[in-house]
């Protein structure tokens, strides 16, 4: 009687459990895994090892302060930029104002060298007249030396007379020179 009362004991303890020995359970396995992490502030009693669980249903809470931080860090990179944006708005119309002031500067001296360029060239113009008009002098000047040089030989004017005008073909010779080496500067000036 022992035996029997010892192995129904044991029957009814041994029924609550399952062993095998090919480890094979036949049954429905759900992953469970979340698109964000964070700390477990409350978990859901009702929900436990293997109870169904229906779609909706409250399984735990997670806590908002790491969210609520990276929402604050996002408002003030939002504001920072927006902030940026707006800074840049206001730079506009001043860098718009500073171009348009170089731009009337860079036409104002485009305009001015347009003139000097000009004045240069009339004074070019001016110089080249003054040489003509001086190479005429000087021919006309050594034309006279020549020919009062054979009328000194002649003796039929004085060497003082001579002189003089030798003195004027040299000066206007000298000015000649002179004036055309202004024209090669009003050429290079050009």
């Amino acid at each position: 009687a022992v035996l029997v009362v010892a192995g129904l004991c044991y029957w009814l303890y041994a029924r609550q459990y399952e062993s095998t020995d090919d480890a094979q359970v036949d049954g429905h396995f759900a992953q469970l895994s979340t698109r964000i992490t964070g700390t477990v502030t409350y978990v859901n009693p009702v929900v436990e090892n293997d109870r169904y669980v229906t779609a909706g249903m409250l399984l735990l809470e997670l806590d908002p302060r790491d969210y609520e931080a990276a929402l604050q860090h996002a408002k003030a990179t939002l504001e920072t930029k927006e902030a940026a944006v707006n800074a840049a708005k206001l730079q506009v119309p001043i860098t718009r104002a500073s171009a348009f002031s170089q731009l009337h500067l860079a036409e104002a001296a485009r305009e001015q060298a347009v003139e000097s360029v000009a004045a240069a060239e009339a004074d070019l113009t001016a110089e080249e007249a003054r040489v003509q008009q001086d190479e005429a002098v000087a021919g006309r000047a050594d034309r006279d030396r020549v020919r009062y040089a054979a009328l000194v030989k002649k003796r039929e004017i004085s060497r003082s007379f001579y002189d003089a005008r030798a003195t004027d073909a040299a000066a206007t010779a000298q000015t000649l020179a002179s004036d055309r080496a202004s024209v090669q500067a009003a050429q290079q000036a050009i």
